[in-house]
């Protein structure tokens, strides 16, 4: 298998783990905050519960911290497309098959750069457009 073929495999497991990665961060969050209404005395009436340690909320909130960098980093599975696409397209233009077919080739090859640019202009347009209706 090789590299490209790989990353274009892997694509879509970068939008499931930005799923996966958020969920966590939610869970995790819910999972610190209860606890912490649980040690100021919330659900119980004879003060700080036996054993608790308070280093659990600091866990919690560091895992949740991790999850959402790590959710903010993981790019959408278009943007690891048009990547592959234009990596593509830089090493087929430096190989000598591309030198031999001199200005012309390279011409169809700057159309498929401009139509991977322009495909993922749309995807961005569309994200926005989606973001914009979710906010009404």
């Amino acid at each position: 298998m090789t590299t490209l073929s790989l990353i274009l495999f892997l694509a879509p497991i970068c939008e499931k783990l930005t799923v996966v990665c958020i969920i966590m961060a939610a869970l995790f969050a819910v999972i610190a905050l209860c606890y912490i209404v649980y040690m100021c005395g919330g659900f119980s009436y004879s003060g700080e519960p036996k054993g608790t340690s308070k280093k659990w909320p600091v866990l919690c909130f560091i895992i949740v911290f991790i999850c959402a960098i790590t959710a903010g980093l993981l790019p959408d599975r278009k943007t690891v497309y048009m990547v592959a696409g234009v990596e593509t397209i830089n090493k087929f233009s430096q190989t000598e098959v591309a030198k031999e077919i001199g200005d012309s080739g390279m011409s169809i090859v700057r159309d498929i750069t401009k139509i991977i640019h322009s495909y993922t202009m749309d995807a961005v347009k569309e994200t926005k457009k989606k973001h914009n209706n979710d906010e009404d």
